[in-house]
């Protein structure tokens, strides 16, 4: 499995990934119009036009897109894996490909807001949480933080 940037050519497969995870995972925790809120924003046209403002990145395999995560001004956006490849570790290599990125650039911390269902997976990689927080598009997620430097 190699990390790399997102290209033009990975979106309809990097957003099939991110609606495997939201209807599979997320979806025992939201509701539909949550879901499809938020599905909204990774969208292939979504993503591309993303891609041309932050760092997104795929974790790939061959053609097959394993996982993706997005980077901007400090927060992370959207890390999703496959449901398939839960527990294989894809997701925290995003995170800490993010995170000496993020350190190259000068930043001293990250953050995010985690989906409830995500909470555990941030934990395990040294974020705290803030405090709740609540978007009408995204429902109830969690401000978190991990200092970097």
């Amino acid at each position: 499995m190699r990390i790399r940037r997102f290209r033009d050519s990975d979106a309809v497969k990097a957003s099939n990934c991110a609606r495997k995870a939201l209807f599979e995972i997320s979806s025992r925790y939201y509701p539909k119009r949550i879901i499809n809120s938020v599905m909204k924003h990774y969208s292939p046209a979504s993503l591309k036009k993303k891609s041309r403002k932050m760092l997104i990145l795929v974790a790939a395999e061959g053609s097959k897109i394993l996982g993706t995560a997005g980077f901007d001004d400090g927060w992370i956006l959207g890390v999703f894996v496959d449901p398939k490849y839960h527990g294989k570790e894809i997701g925290t290599k995003l995170l800490k490909r993010i995170e000496n990125i993020a350190k190259e650039r000068g930043f001293e911390k990250i953050r995010t807001h985690a989906a409830v269902n995500s909470i555990g997976f941030y934990k395990k990689n040294g974020f705290r949480v803030v405090k709740p927080a609540y978007f009408k598009d995204a429902g109830k997620v969690y401000r978190m933080i991990k200092r970097i430097k």
